[in-house]
Order: C-alpha cells, then sequence, then structure tokens
C-alpha cells in the first residue's frame, strides 16, 4: 500500500505523519523523482531510500544495520529477505539495469554508473532489460 498525501511514510505497514524512528534524514535530495509519488530505493546505498512527493525528492537513511524495503516502503532488518543491494551498471553504458532487490525497478546507467533517472512497474510486473 503506498502512502501519500499527508501520510507519506509507512511505519509497520500502516501510513504516518512521520518517519520510523529507525528512519534519520528528511534532507531535500537531488534524485530525480519520476511524475508518480512514492517511496523509491536509491541505486547506490541500500539504506538511502527517496520519498517523491510533486516531483520533490527527500532523502531518509535507515539506521544502524538496517536497509531500506520496497517490500514494506520501510527500513527493515538486513536478513536474507531484506539484503543490501544496489544496482550493477557494469557493462550497461546507456542503457537501464535493473534493481536486484525489487525488478519492478530499474535505473538508467552512464559512465557504468547508475544515475536517479529511473522506471518504475506496476505491482505484479517486473521491467525487461532486454
Amino acid at each position: 500500500m503506498p502512502c501519500t498525501g499527508s501520510t507519506p511514510y509507512c511505519n509497520d505497514r500502516a501510513c504516518s505523519a512521520k518517519p520510523s524512528p529507525e528512519c534519520s534524514g528528511g534532507t531535500i535530495s537531488s534524485f530525480t523523482c519520476p511524475q508518480t509519488d512514492g517511496h523509491y530505493p536509491d541505486p547506490n546505498n541500500c539504506s538511502l531510500y527517496h520519498i517523491c512527493i510533486n516531483e520533490t525528492a527527500i532523502d531518509y537513511t535507515c539506521e544502524g544495520l538496517a536497509v531500506y524495503s520496497t517490500r514494506t516502503h520501510s527500513c527493515a532488518r538486513r536478513s536474507g529477505d531484506s539484503p543490501c543491494t544496489t544496482v550493477n551498471c557494469r557493462g550497461k553504458n546507456g542503457q537501464y539495469a535493473l534493481y536486484p532487490a525489487d525488478k519492478r525497478f530499474a535505473f538508467f546507467c552512464v559512465a557504468e554508473k547508475s544515475t536517479s533517472i529511473m522506471v518504475k512497474c506496476g505491482d505484479n510486473q517486473v521491467y525487461s532489460t532486454e
């Protein structure tokens, strides 16, 4: 369930006006938001995520060993169900590379580095890089 509007944060699977105490941040970001408001993983840092509202991104960081979970839209303890993953752009210059933890997300690669330019497929879909 995506959280939006006055309750953009997901805490223990419920929408809230404030982020979970496991998170810190709340700074305006250079992350490029898609046109759809929502929660988005960072392609290069598994503890960082972005909440986009009206195409403006705000950065949040999961504390300690927690990682951002696209499944729960919140910070989760790093585990087999919530591993630390980042986008691998090796050999994908000028192409999209999948976000390994959730293949609904793909990030554009330039000079073998991921950018914040991304696409997100709908629920029950995955992005095809072929």
